[in-house]
């Protein structure tokens, strides 16, 4: 935690993704966790020159770490420098919308087993069924689709801080909210707490505070691969805290007069098709959601469908068909029914 003395304050204009939408002005401190950056404007206007004015670190880590009380040292000077107001707006910052998000995605931040050491940082998953399908490097379990919008809970069921860092992507902050842990599952506690105004705008990596669930919001874009999603305390990440996710393309899908077919998905241990009839869905006026379906493939490890075997239908009339993968947590990348497509279904 950064503070001036001599009652100078910051204006805050940018984190970690750049600039804010406005400034955030008259702060008289500054909590900044490893790998989180702050833009900050100190106005030395109303000090005399030769004042000397000191940056304190008011973080008192555990020992056996070192204590850095004094960060940086400020001596006026008595040439005036530039005095130009802050704009009131820096910039258009898109908001994303959580009813946008396609699902939620829980990690668990705590020590698991390990054999030589018996304890180890990780970032656990699980499926439905509370089984922990992840915690290593090597265990992929999030194939989030580019164009679509995720919601990531990180859940810090220990004692210490864990700053989070996504790779690709800039996310926003939600909220934060208290939790207990009972039989092993994560229940909220009390109302959500909304971020800080200094907590505004892109961010690529937050503090998870111990006993509370980080709720972050981000849109996957750009680029196919895997990327790192990790703790950035370094012991942290040198255990098992650092994972991977990979992000995939849409799913394509080839009609011949018998069957529809897609390409085998990475992630994907099975797969849905949902099916509906088109007069149904123009009824609803294109709600998926509101229209006449059926699940007509479930969790299958099978890439193809038999369309020719689907009931007949009046003249003019036809049927739409959605695929959706299920990956090792036990969720699909569509939600058929919900009108928000998250969750399992």
């Amino acid at each position: 935690t950064l503070s001036l003395s001599a009652g100078a304050t910051f204006t805050l204009i940018g984190t970690d993704g750049g600039l804010l939408d406005h400034p955030v002005p008259g702060l008289t401190s500054l909590t900044l966790a490893p790998a989180e950056r702050a833009d900050v404007v100190v106005d030395f206007a109303s000090f005399a020159p030769g004042t000397e004015i000191f940056m304190s670190n008011g973080f008192l880590p555990p020992p056996p770490n070192p204590i850095v009380p004094e960060v940086m040292k400020f001596v006026v000077q008595n040439q005036p420098g530039f005095t130009g107001a802050i704009p009131a707006t820096l910039r258009p910052i898109e908001t994303l919308d959580p009813a946008d998000a396609v699902r939620t995605r829980e990690f668990l931040l705590r020590k698991g087993q390990e054999p030589c050491a018996g304890s180890r940082w990780e970032i656990q998953t699980r499926n439905e069924t509370g089984v922990t399908v992840g915690a290593v490097w090597d265990d992929v379990t999030e194939y989030p689709q580019l164009g679509t919008t995720e919601i990531w809970e990180f859940v810090n069921p220990t004692v210490v801080p864990h700053p989070m860092h996504m790779h690709l992507v800039f996310f926003q902050i939600l909220n934060r909210q208290d939790f207990e842990i009972v039989n092993d599952e994560v229940i909220p506690l009390g109302s959500p707490i909304p971020p800080a105004p200094e907590e505004a705008g892109w961010k690529d990596t937050a503090r998870t505070e111990p006993g509370q669930i980080l709720r972050v919001i981000a849109r996957f874009e750009d680029y196919e691969g895997l990327y790192a999603y990790h703790c950035h305390i370094l012991e942290h990440e040198d255990h098992e805290m650092m994972r991977q996710f990979r992000t995939v393309g849409g799913v394509e899908l080839a009609l011949d007069s018998t069957q529809i077919t897609w390409p085998v998905e990475p992630g994907a241990n099975g797969y849905d098709i949902i099916r509906g009839d088109l007069s149904t869905l123009h009824t609803s006026g294109g709600d998926f959601a509101l229209a006449t379906q059926a699940c007509v493939l479930n969790a299958q490890p099978v890439n193809s469908w038999l369309h020719a075997g689907d009931p007949p239908l009046a003249s003019g009339d036809g049927y739409w068909y959605l695929s959706r993968t299920r990956d090792a947590v036990g969720k699909g990348t569509y939600e058929s029914g919900s009108s928000f497509q998250v969750g399992a279904r």
